[in-house]
C-alpha cells in the first residue's frame, strides 16, 4: 500500500505535458482498492483539481452506501473522518453536509471551499471527455471491454492514468500487455 500511494503521489504532481499510464496489479486482500480511495479522499480534502474515477459499470463507481463501489468507499472514509477527526474536514462542514446536495450528487463530489472534484463515470468509448482532470483511475481495468479505447479516450483529458486490476483475461489481454510493455520500457511506470 505504501508503494502504491508513493507511486501515485510521485506521478500526480508532475507537469501536465508529462503524460503516462502507471500500471498497477492487484490481488485479493492487499487493500489496493481501499488505498486508492484513501488517496482520492486525501486529494479531495487537500488539493485543487479534478479526478476521474472509472469502472466497468455505474454500480461499481457509485451505488449508494455500498463499499463495493468507488464512491461508496470515499463516502465511508469521509464519514469516519467526520466521526473521529472532524478537524480534517473543511472548516464549518460536517461529513453529512459534504455528502449531501449541493456538494454530492450521484458520481460527483465537490469540495465546498477548494472546488476540487471527484467525478465518476462508467466506461464507454468516450469516457473522460468533457473536461480536464489531474489524474484518472480506471479500477479493475482488466475487466473493461475495449480497454485500449477507454484508456485512449481518458488520456485525452487525464495526463496521468492509474489503471489497477486483478489479473483477468476475460475481456482480453490489454491490461496484462500494457503492464508487461511498461515493465520492459520503463519500470518506473509499473
Amino acid at each position: 500500500q505504501c508503494d502504491n500511494t508513493n507511486l501515485m503521489f510521485d506521478w500526480t504532481f508532475r507537469p501536465r505535458m508529462e503524460k503516462a499510464k502507471i500500471w498497477r496489479t492487484k490481488s485479493r486482500q492487499l487493500g489496493i482498492s481501499w488505498d486508492d480511495e484513501h488517496y482520492d479522499t486525501w486529494f479531495y480534502l487537500s488539493q485543487k483539481g479534478r479526478v476521474k474515477l472509472v469502472s466497468r459499470n455505474e454500480k461499481l463507481v457509485d451505488n449508494g452506501v455500498t463499499t463495493a463501489a468507488m464512491f461508496g468507499k470515499v463516502k465511508y472514509i469521509l464519514t469516519r473522518i467526520g466521526e473521529h477527526a472532524p478537524h480534517i474536514l473543511p472548516a464549518g462542514y460536517s461529513a453529512q453536509q459534504l455528502l449531501s446536495k449541493p456538494y454530492y450528487k450521484h458520481m460527483l463530489l465537490i469540495h465546498p471551499v477548494s472546488g476540487c472534484e471527484l467525478v465518476g463515470e462508467s466506461t464507454t468509448k468516450e469516457v473522460g471527455r468533457g473536461g480536464t482532470y489531474t489524474y484518472g483511475r480506471p479500477d479493475e481495468d482488466a475487466f473493461i471491454d475495449n480497454l485500449d479505447d477507454t484508456l485512449t479516450s481518458m488520456a485525452g483529458s487525464c495526463p496521468r492514468l492509474f489503471p489497477a486490476s486483478t489479473e483477468s483475461f476475460e475481456k482480453g489481454e490489454a491490461h496484462f500487455s500494457g503492464w508487461q510493455a511498461a515493465k520492459a520500457e520503463n519500470p518506473e511506470l509499473v
